[in-house]
């Protein structure tokens, strides 16, 4: 204990200042972890949205991921825009379908099925049973030239 004391002796106002700020930085971080990081996981939609397959005169682009996936959470944005601007419209004469589903879950087994072996794997059913794999950019723009090409 006499040692941890002559060491606070000998600390100056200087060397207080760099504990106090270190201290407030590792609060800081904690509380940015808490607020941000762990909030945006929970935030993140897993819920299954849209059909997993494709009827008559449909196209459907199934997205299968993980909620615990950092690649799905990265697509995630860019696959919920899509949906909300191009789910329900006609390209070249067919519905286009923008889907997602839980492959983690995998309830219906639709993972296994499609043969699924990392997250996130983007499918593309069409009305004739076909079932196609996307291996494009994962852009918007990636994702609207695959839809294109697709519906022709």
């Amino acid at each position: 204990m006499s040692k941890v004391k002559s060491i606070l002796k000998k600390l100056t106002t200087k060397d207080n200042v760099t504990i106090v700020l270190g201290v407030s930085a590792f609060v800081l971080v904690v509380v940015y972890y808490f607020l941000y990081v762990r909030n945006s996981r929970e935030a993140f939609s897993s819920e299954n949205v849209g059909p997993t397959e494709a009827k008559d005169g449909e196209l459907v682009l199934l997205m299968i991921h993980a909620p615990w996936c950092g690649h799905c959470k990265t697509l995630m944005p860019t696959w919920d825009d899509a949906h909300s601007k191009y789910d329900g419209t006609k390209v070249n004469g067919k519905v286009i379908r923008i889907s997602k589903y839980d492959g983690d879950e995998d309830a219906k087994g639709l993972a296994k099925k499609l043969g699924v072996k990392g997250f996130p794997t983007i499918k593309c059913m069409k009305s004739d049973g076909s079932v196609d794999e996307y291996e494009g950019d994962r852009s918007m723009s990636g994702i609207m030239n695959y839809i294109k090409s697709a519906t022709m």
